[in-house]
């Protein structure tokens, strides 16, 4: 007789890859996204066949802590397959066969056996999603008997400090705008005989202490013909704001059974939707606090910026709009000066700024802008800074303010350059339609866009001035993505920036994201130096064309997500969770 033996062999795994039916994408890190409650995931590799099979997520890359255990796994041909359960976190994917581990987490991830064609380390690491909520309810139905945040226009989404989500948009239908949270009732803010359009939202504050802020464009002129353009808000719309102190202050004005206030309004000009891409910024809930806004002049192909005080006890009874500065690009009779305020001609409520070259540090006025401005508020005396593109010069501007109140006087701004060494790739940026910026808990500037190569640019700033007189310095940009990123908007919990932005329009793939991971080691060599990883969102719906707009929770290590992403798919606007460890980066 011969005798015969049996040897286990070591698994190894050398891909992770989602359900067929979709695209599978790595993180930059080389980690592998999977969406929780997913089934038909399947683990690639050799020496997977065995009696006993067993695939979990664990926090360690030696598996002795488990996450979570995944479901339904069983071979499959040379594979094996597996579901995602709707409890899983970030971790180690740790598989054994025949109770035999496999290896990829914890030997020698420099060895050429480990770095696979991308010259990613396999250390076989999971990200984990959620793509499972919407924003409004199915059974909230207008009186047309539309369901109200089906097919919204126009929507944006804001974070209460709590962690709590809401969405404004436009709905067509209804000729209104709303805010909604996830899985509630809409709530009417504007209704108009012509459609509103554009829509943004700020939630400051958290709880009954919250304030909620909505910009929109107000699209309407009554009667139908051009000597209806006349200053009066039963005749012609602008720039709102609604603000829910408005209703209990009765401050404001009163507009077909609405509550709202204004900046800038559509008959100086006589055309409608000439504002766009306007943001909000706003620092704490005080009822009379300051609400500043930054928006896109398409007449002029400029950016101009105003500022509400939140009592709007000047603003209620008047026909006329809040004073704007224009910061740069072009301009024309009306962002200069003002009639006497007796005059039927008065345009708003003081002095209109046009910013002269006196005001440009290193810079000069340019002709055009880009149509994306990003803004946000100093962290103590609340200063506003914004960052915008040149389009004629190709370079990105910062301009920043040395007062609250930055409006009806152009000596307390000041337009720097952000890229000024001559040496950097992006000192010339070639392009710059998308721009985000963020002010961190720390003070310092981040500034994201796109430049003309299609590529993801962030760049930070190396000191933090409070005093809006001193030039904030940067370091040389980065290359964060190369997939022709569109619809950009960065966040910041602390000092860590998270960028959201789409690619890959109508795929379950172009929802993408990036953030600064302390906790990577990019160059394989054991030490965790830190890093910007960059995912792909592996969504169950295709994503349309709409704001990427990105939230980070505040409390991550007590919150069932990290991030939340708003997209537009499948008549609703929906938020997709990056999941997280739970601990933050």
């Amino acid at each position: 007789t011969v005798a015969t033996c049996t040897m286990d062999v070591v698994p190894y795994i050398t891909n992770v890859k989602r359900n067929s039916g979709y695209t599978s994408k790595r993180a930059g890190s080389g980690a592998y996204s999977l969406l929780r409650s997913e089934t038909g995931n399947t683990v690639e590799g050799f020496n997977l066949a065995g009696e006993t099979l067993a695939l979990k997520i664990t926090s360690d890359k030696e598996g002795n802590t488990e996450v979570s255990a995944m479901e339904n796994v069983k071979k499959s041909g040379s594979d094996i397959t597996f579901t995602v359960p709707d409890t899983a976190k970030d971790g180690y994917l740790h598989l054994t066969v025949n109770n035999i581990p496999a290896l990829n987490n914890v030997n020698k991830r420099n060895a050429p056996y480990n770095i696979d064609s991308k010259t990613l380390a396999d250390d076989c690491f999971a990200r984990i999603w959620q793509d499972t909520d919407r924003f409004g309810r199915e059974d909230d139905i207008g009186t047309t008997g539309v369901e109200l945040a089906k097919n919204p226009a126009y929507p944006a989404m804001s974070m209460s400090e709590d962690g709590e989500l809401y969405a404004s948009f436009t709905n067509y239908s209804m000729h209104n705008v709303y805010y909604t949270s996830i899985g509630d009732k809409a709530t009417a803010v504007f209704n108009g005989y012509d459609s509103p359009e554009e829509t943004t939202i700020l939630v400051t504050g958290s709880g009954d202490n919250k304030k909620i802020n909505i910009a929109y464009m107000g699209n309407y002129q009554s009667g139908g013909n051009y000597k209806n353009w006349l200053p009066h808000k039963d005749k012609a719309g602008g720039l709102h704001l609604y603000d829910d102190y408005l209703k209990p202050s009765g401050k404001a004005e009163i507009y077909r059974n609405y509550y709202m206030t204004r900046f800038e309004l559509l008959y100086h000009d006589k055309q409608f939707q000439q504002f766009k891409n306007f943001r909000l910024a706003r620092k704490n809930t005080d009822d009379t606090a300051n609400i500043h806004v930054a928006y896109y002049d398409i007449d002029t192909m400029s950016i101009h910026y105003s500022v509400l005080n939140g009592s709007m006890e000047k603003y209620g009874t008047n026909y006329w709009a809040a004073a704007w500065v224009n910061i740069d690009g072009g301009s024309d009779e009306h962002d200069i000066g003002n009639p006497d305020s007796t005059s039927s001609g008065r345009i708003s409520d003081g002095y209109n700024i046009t910013l002269s070259d006196t005001q440009f540090d290193g810079t000069s006025r340019t002709t055009a802008i880009g149509e994306y401005v990003g803004i946000d508020l100093t962290n103590e005396k609340h200063f506003p800074v914004l960052a915008y593109f040149d389009s004629v010069n190709k370079v990105v501007k910062l301009a920043r303010a040395n007062k609250e109140i930055a409006k009806y006087n152009e000596s307390c701004w000041t337009v720097q350059r952000v890229i000024t060494k001559s040496s950097d790739p992006n000192y010339i940026a070639t392009n710059g339609s998308y721009i985000d910026m963020k002010i961190d808990t720390a003070g310092y500037v981040h500034v994201v866009f796109v430049n003309g190569r299609g590529e993801l640019i962030y760049v930070k700033s190396t000191n933090n001035p409070n005093d809006g007189k001193t030039a904030y310095t940067f370091g040389d940009s980065v290359v964060i993505a190369e997939n022709s990123p569109m619809n950009l908007d960065i966040t910041v919990r602390g000092t860590t920036p998270y960028i959201g932005y789409l690619s890959s329009l109508g795929s379950c793939d172009g929802l993408n994201t990036a953030f600064w991971d302390s906790t990577l080691d990019l160059d394989n060599d054991g030490t965790q130096e830190g890093g910007w990883e960059t995912m792909s969102a592996p969504l169950g719906n295709s994503v349309s064309n709409n704001r990427a707009i990105v939230e980070v929770h505040p409390k991550p290590n007590s919150s069932s997500w990290e991030s939340a992403h708003a997209y537009f798919s499948a008549g609703y606007y929906r938020v997709a969770y990056y999941i997280g460890s739970g601990t933050g980066h």
